[in-house]
């Protein structure tokens, strides 16, 4: 919703931007290149900036070689990216009508202190801009409309880029009383926290709730008799007694957040499924679906097993919003700016290419089946959701890819062993292992109990065993490791062939592709 900011606001951030991710200096005449403005322009902004940034602790530093950046070391880049959304007319706007759906153009003008004419010119951009998430805005009163799915969503997605961690917004909303809510449901269903946005589920909750305040309800995914109704709610109501005391919140407000959290409760309740033959619903079918996506992904990328019904509750909630979507133009789920975790997607793409295509490919088909019309940016985005939530995910693959077994012996005694151990784990890093041979005696018996790339060794040994053997020396007192560093290269890429191999011929054997489209 870049059309929300203006120009210069745009160019101001897009210079920031340029210099906090540059390690070296740069130019001026590049900075106008790179935000298509004039050296005269570039000149101001820079000017405007180090007015700006004086409050803040922060400089921007000319020097013969270009311009720098400098920022106290408390703050990132989403100090700007905050601001460049508390700054836009147009985002105001959105927050004030979320709040409040009674204001007329009369008062949003005198809110805003703009004329009827700007304001004219500010609701048909913001209507534009709307249009890409499948909504759209009404005046007099003033609201946005559409799938109740769809504004929650974009009004998550805003929240969480426009506040931090320590904001709250959502007078109406008790944060105390909702993270509490949160961390009993987590605990009363043995679900793993661990790998949750508590910011993000906290915000998710809050706009829900919220809107069910502003007379928009949340309708229940799974339909449930009113005794059954009645009874969840006397047991919620006992769970979060203490709390709803300490924050005097009234039973029928509490109502409300049992009926937003419902669903939530439901889906965390999913992995019972486990033991069910045949899923009842269409929330079950979909729940194993992403299950069995899990399950082959980790039998074909030999991954551990993990606890994951909240990653399966994410995708899930993901392609339940590309669902809503009629046309193929429902792509990404932020505002303006990526998550922070998006590199993982380069990431996967350059260093990992088989995991990527598949799991890519995998996500096709889903959606197929799903009847869901999904672009190629909705795609990468359920990758993201994937990557960013898998707990272990990069670690595993890392290890699986670069993986190399180091066997040190050692002819004097077990202690010195160990510190070269320590030392060659200290100057090797990377996924490489040391295991120390603890027989006094090296034999191709003794060497048949381990299982090892390289026998790295403080003496000459001669014996013809299939793994390179390494004599460990020192030069100018510092372990030399050259030639091991080669050896270890090798070692890695002929694993690395392994591992793709296997891979590849279990795919072929399950009929997966693997192949990039």
């Amino acid at each position: 919703m870049w059309g929300l900011i203006s120009s210069k606001d745009q160019r101001s951030y897009k210079i920031i931007e340029i210099l906090y991710n540059s390690d070296e200096p740069i130019t001026i005449n590049t900075l106008a290149n790179e935000t298509n403005s004039s050296v005269r322009t570039v000149k101001y902004e820079l000017d405007d900036l180090r007015k700006n940034l004086e409050n803040q602790q922060g400089k921007i530093i000319s020097s013969p070689e270009g311009i720098t950046l400098q920022l106290p070391p408390y703050m990132g880049i989403d100090f700007f990216q905050r601001k460049l959304l508390a700054s836009s007319l147009g985002f105001q706007l959105l927050e004030i009508i979320f709040f409040n759906e009674q204001l007329s153009n009369k008062d949003i003008e005198k809110m805003l202190f703009i004329s009827s004419s700007s304001l004219s010119r500010l609701t048909n951009t913001i209507k534009n801009e709307l249009g890409s998430y499948g909504l759209s805005l009404e005046m007099n009163p003033f609201r946005v409309v559409g799938k109740e799915k769809l504004v929650r969503s974009f009004y998550s997605s805003y929240f969480k880029e426009r506040y931090t961690i320590n904001d709250w917004p959502f007078e109406r909303v008790n944060r105390d009383l909702l993270s509490e809510i949160l961390s009993i449901g987590f605990n009363y269903y043995n679900a793993n926290p661990d790998s949750t946005d508590s910011f993000q589920l906290l915000i998710l909750f809050a706009v829900g709730i919220t809107r069910a305040f502003n007379g928009y309800p949340q309708k229940p995914s799974i339909s449930r008799s009113t005794a059954t109704q009645n009874r969840q709610f006397q047991t919620y109501s006992q769970y979060i007694k203490e709390i709803a005391v300490k924050t005097k919140t009234s039973p029928e407000d509490l109502q409300v957040y049992f009926n937003e959290l419902r669903s939530w409760k439901y889906l965390l309740k999913l992995k019972n499924l486990d033991e069910q033959n045949n899923p009842e619903t269409v929330e079950e079918e979909n729940y194993l679906e992403i299950k069995n996506l899990l399950e082959m992904l980790g039998y074909l990328f030999e991954l551990p097993v993990r606890e994951n019904t909240y990653l399966i509750v994410e995708i899930n909630s993901a392609l339940d919003f590309y669902a809503s979507f009629s046309l193929q133009r429902a792509g990404k789920r932020y505002i303006l700016f990526k998550p922070r975790d998006y590199f993982l997607v380069e990431e996967f793409k350059n260093n990992y290419p088989l995991f990527y295509n598949c799991v890519a490919n995998q996500f096709k088909k889903i959606c197929r089946n799903r009847e869901i019309d999904a672009s190629s940016v909705a795609i990468e985005n359920l990758v993201h959701q994937l990557l960013s939530k898998w707990e272990g995910l990069t670690s595993s693959l890392f290890y699986k890819f670069h993986p190399c077994k180091i066997l040190l012996y050692s002819h004097y005694h077990l202690y010195h062993a160990k510190n070269i151990a320590e030392e060659l784990s200290s100057l090797l890093g990377r996924a490489i292992t040391v295991e120390i041979h603890k027989e006094k005696m090296i034999t191709k018996e003794t060497l048949a109990q381990y299982n090892f790339d390289i026998l790295a060794t403080t003496t000459t040994i001669l014996m013809d065993i299939d793994q390179p053997v390494y004599f460990i020396h020192r030069k100018k007192l510092t372990l030399n490791t050259n030639t091991l560093d080669e050896l270890i290269h090798s070692c890695i890429q002929k694993q690395k062939d392994t591992y793709r191999r296997n891979v590849i011929k279990k795919a072929e054997e399950l009929k997966i592709d693997l192949s990039k489209q």
